[in-house]
């Protein structure tokens, strides 16, 4: 070969790997600054419209928790409810640091839902590739914030994922690097996420399950099995058993056991997997988004076809099985749980994103075709399932969004007149929300009288039911507060006994109170409201009412 020839060539590999998508991310800008400010601007166009939605039920009651804590009432005495503390204690965080309003607490769920996004994207390029990483962190930035999971709300399931996610990577690194003191803070943050949400067990048992993969199947290696899987649980139940000893020492260990062990367990024990309910919500979980589940779904099993090592095949095939176990804790299969399985439905469209580059590069050995036609296909994608949610996230206003993702429940009703109060109420007043509100409560900054966040444990039909409805109403007839709410909603009471003593008490507890707020909530046309003179009982004119009321004088 001359060495014209020889020069010719050379320059001709130069140009090529000038476009090697390798060489490219090889800058830091490029795979480091870059995606993170593009992830950061994603998160916040689709989500700055929804920071100041109207809080639903569950996090009223963690705002709640979260408010009186941060005030000086500790987790389980005064006030009680069936999730872990860590929710709470979050919630407090974010009331702190952004305000005690809805805008501040999205704010919070906004920081850790970019802030999974940022370390997914980084764990997912140094196991897989830049592509799928990138691809993968925006659908998973998409995917959560849709109201198909109720993406705006800040549930404890969108929070567990942040530490979660944390502690399966420190897991991997420590053990690749053979850095066994990382086992302790991967632990310790899988033990968090526990402590908000009990779905992360399924991410408990993930990183259980890989390390025995690459220390005991692989290396076959009982010993570092043995070790490393030692410190590992150790760790991971190291948060609850700090729990257990600050409740021991505080006298809330009875409240806390019962309310978040004793009463859920006995619930689940009388729940069934339902295949008919799992396939109802699917539906609502996917729906106008099915491509990307049904990529997700296929990434995963192309995944085991693909280039990639034993390792990540395994990682990936357990992230789809553990995000599934998570989902299926209780056998509820309520949308937001859906959350827990959007990693890996992300991830999986990654993997299918590459295997199809894989399958064009065998067509092409020219780069600079290939990967603009990969980008203009993940980029039509993304925009064909955009918009059928664009009004969601331009246009909807905020009310019409509560009323059409959680029907005629009174969360837009309960902001309203949960402000009214407060701008009503002074030093030492109290109320009383009959009902499974705590929005109203969070909204009125005042202390309730009743120690319940949710009312369905007093009338779900169980054993504690009678002692539960006579202490209330021994508080209620002492203290007597101010306000009094009553929800006439059957979500907010799923009552199992309509004919027990609490709802007899009720109707005489309601001769002691002047009725100042009507309320009534349609599905279809805008609540109605009636206050003060107005406020009579030929106003009621629907199902479900919210009915305020103010001690007589």
């Amino acid at each position: 070969m001359s060495k014209k020839i020889q020069e010719k060539t050379a320059v001709e590999k130069n140009n090529s790997a000038a476009f090697s998508l390798k060489t490219f991310t090889a800058n830091p800008l490029v795979s480091t600054y870059l995606p993170v400010i593009v992830f950061a601007l994603v998160t916040f166009v689709l989500r700055w419209r929804l920071l100041d939605i109207p809080l639903e039920r569950d996090e009223g009651g963690f705002a709640y928790m979260g408010y009186t804590w941060l005030n000086g009432t500790p987790l389980f005495s005064d006030y009680v409810d069936v999730k872990p503390p860590m929710i709470y204690i979050l919630y407090g965080i974010f009331e702190g640091l952004f305000g005690a309003t809805p805008k501040g607490i999205h704010t919070g769920l906004f920081i850790f839902n970019l802030g999974f996004t940022i370390t997914f994207y980084f764990y997912i390029k140094k196991k897989f590739s830049f592509g799928t990483a990138v691809i993968s962190s925006l659908v998973f930035i998409f995917l959560s914030a849709l109201p198909n999971v109720f993406g705006f709300a800040a549930h404890a399931t969108q929070l567990l994922l942040w530490p979660a996610i944390a502690g399966i990577w420190l897991t991997d690194y420590s053990l690749e690097k053979s850095k066994i003191h990382y086992l302790v803070p991967a632990g310790f943050l899988l033990g968090m996420a526990f402590l908000v949400k009990q779905q992360a067990i399924g991410f408990m048992l993930l990183a259980g399950f890989y390390l025995t993969y690459l220390t005991l199947i692989k290396d076959k290696n009982w010993k570092r099995w043995l070790f490393t899987g030692s410190i590992l649980t150790i760790s991971a139940l190291s948060p609850y058993l700090i729990c257990i000893i600050w409740f021991y020492f505080s006298g809330n260990l009875n409240n806390f056991w019962y309310w978040t062990y004793v009463w859920p367990a006995q619930f689940a024990a009388t729940q069934t997997g339902n295949i008919d309910v799992f396939k109802m919500m699917y539906n609502m979980v996917t729906n106008n988004i099915e491509i990307f589940w049904y990529l997700g779904l296929s990434g995963v099993i192309l995944s085991c076809l693909d280039q990639w090592s034993a390792e990540n095949k395994v990682f990936t095939v357990l992230l789809a099985i553990f995000g599934f176990i998570s989902l299926s804790v209780g056998f509820h299969y309520y949308p937001h749980y859906f959350v827990v399985l959007l990693p890996a439905i992300s991830l999986g469209v990654g993997l299918a994103f590459h295997f199809t580059y894989r399958i064009l590069s065998r067509f092409t050995q020219n780069t600079i075709f290939t990967y603009p036609a990969m980008i203009f296909a993940f980029i039509l994608l993304f925009y064909k399932q955009y918009t059928p949610q664009k009004n969601y996230f331009t246009k909807t206003k905020k009310a019409d969004i509560v009323r059409q993702v959680y029907g005629t429940n009174p969360f837009q009703e309960s902001y309203i007149l949960g402000n009214k109060i407060k701008s009503m109420s002074k030093s030492g007043d109290s109320i009383l929300v009959l009902g499974s509100e705590p929005e109203l409560l969070f909204y009125a900054k005042l202390p309730t009288i009743s120690q319940h966040m949710h009312y369905y444990q007093l009338v779900d039909g169980g054993p504690q039911n009678d002692s539960l409805q006579t202490e209330l109403i021994t508080k209620v007839e002492k203290s007597k507060p101010r306000f009094l709410v009553f929800a006439r909603s059957g979500f907010s009471w799923l009552v199992k006994d309509p004919n027990n003593q609490l709802f007899q008490w009720v109707n005489k507890l309601f001769q002691s109170y002047n009725l100042k707020g009507v309320i009534n909530i349609y599905k279809n046309k805008p609540s109605e409201y009636y206050w003060d003179a107005e406020a009579t009982q030929d106003k009621v004119g629907s199902e479900d009412v919210l009915f305020f009321f103010e001690l007589k004088q």
